[in-house]
Parts: structure tokens; C-alpha cells; sequence
């Protein structure tokens, strides 16, 4: 199983970034528990390895920065479904890996429970997501206005007429952000993560 934490860096310990990022990605994602806040303005969740690269996607899409920490091993769900009843060694190495975070280059850490730090499986999960985040992160407002109509099935020239541009402007919009590029990354972030995930259970 996979627990996230983030935590969001120069909040000043204000936790409405915070709330409204849980909330979004418990109404969107199919979460095995749903994000929630549990310290100030930090979030933590519990996700199959399929709903990793959306978790990881809309964190980088937010307006704030965020401190990524995942931890891949057993989750107890405790006696209700909420994060913050929950125990097992996913979210202990989650803790770990966002206090490693706070000191990495990309700010994502991912640690396996009961493996090595430099362990092949959490590195090479790491490096995918990483470079998934920084993709997702650098896009200006307008790229991420035409990637999410585009993944909303909207054709480029529906996109180009609902933001009145046009379908070059779209298709280079489309080309600049990476959006094809996005699909292999997510499909790469599904393999390592659940071959992360089978190798600690």
C-alpha cells in the first residue's frame, strides 16, 4: 500500500491550501483513504499504486509548493475509514520520506518499509515522479487550462473557440506542455509503483 504526505512549504502554518487540496483529491481520486489534514498544513492519504501519478499531478498542478513524502508498505485502516486512525509502516515511512524531502532537490522522497534508503524499486519510483511533478509544475496557466480541457476530451478546435485562440495556438499549447508525454510518465508511475508495492507485502 501507498501513504503520501505533503506538507506545504512557507504556509506559515495557515492550513486552507491545505484543506481544499484534501478535499479535491478525496472528491476525485479513488483513494483506499481519503485525504485529510492531520497537522496544521500538511495532508496525508493512503492510495493503490493506479491513483499515485493523479495524487502526484494535481499536488504539482496547486497554486502552493508542496514537501512530497511517499511511503510504500502495510496500512491497518484502524477501526474507521480516516487516515488519522490509521497505523502500519506505509505512513511511518511516509513521515520519513517528507522530512527527507524538505532536503531534496526535488522535494519528493519515496522510501520502501524494511528496505535500504538507496534501494533500486523507491528510486527509480522517485525519479519518474519527480520528473512527472517538475512536467506538470512548469506549465503556465494557459497550458493547463488546454490540457485539462484537452484530457477532458474536448477536440483542439472546441478548445481553441472556448478560449478564444486559435487551434495552432492550441496545438502548440498542447506540444509546449508535454501533455502526450504525461500519459507514458503516468503509465511508468502505475508499473514501478505497484512493482514497489508487491516487493514489501
Amino acid at each position: 500500500m501507498l501513504a503520501l504526505i505533503a506538507d506545504q512549504r512557507r504556509s506559515g502554518g495557515d492550513s486552507r491550501a491545505a484543506d481544499a487540496l484534501a478535499r479535491a483529491l478525496s472528491s476525485t481520486l479513488d483513494l483506499e483513504l481519503p485525504a485529510a489534514v492531520t497537522a496544521g498544513d500538511e495532508f496525508e492519504l493512503v492510495c493503490p499504486p493506479g491513483a499515485l501519478a493523479a495524487a502526484v499531478t494535481r499536488i504539482a498542478e496547486d497554486a502552493a509548493d508542496w514537501y512530497v513524502g511517499v511511503g510504500i508498505g502495510t496500512v491497518d485502516p484502524g477501526p474507521e475509514p480516516r487516515v488519522n486512525l490509521a497505523g502500519g509502516t506505509a505512513l511511518v515511512t511516509a513521515r520519513k520520506a517528507l522530512e527527507r524531502a524538505k532536503t531534496d532537490a526535488a522535494a519528493l522522497v519515496v522510501l520502501a518499509a524494511g528496505a535500504p534508503d538507496d534501494a533500486a524499486a523507491p528510486r527509480a519510483l522517485r525519479g519518474v515522479l519527480a520528473a512527472l511533478a517538475d512536467l506538470v509544475g512548469r506549465r503556465s496557466g494557459d497550458q493547463q487550462a488546454t490540457v485539462g480541457l484537452w484530457r477532458a476530451g474536448r477536440t483542439q478546435r472546441e478548445i481553441a473557440a472556448e478560449l478564444g485562440v486559435t487551434q495552432q495556438a492550441v496545438s502548440r499549447r498542447l506540444r509546449a506542455s508535454g501533455a502526450a508525454f504525461e500519459d507514458d510518465l503516468r503509465l511508468a508511475v502505475a508499473h514501478l509503483a505497484a512493482a514497489a508495492d508487491g516487493a514489501v507485502r
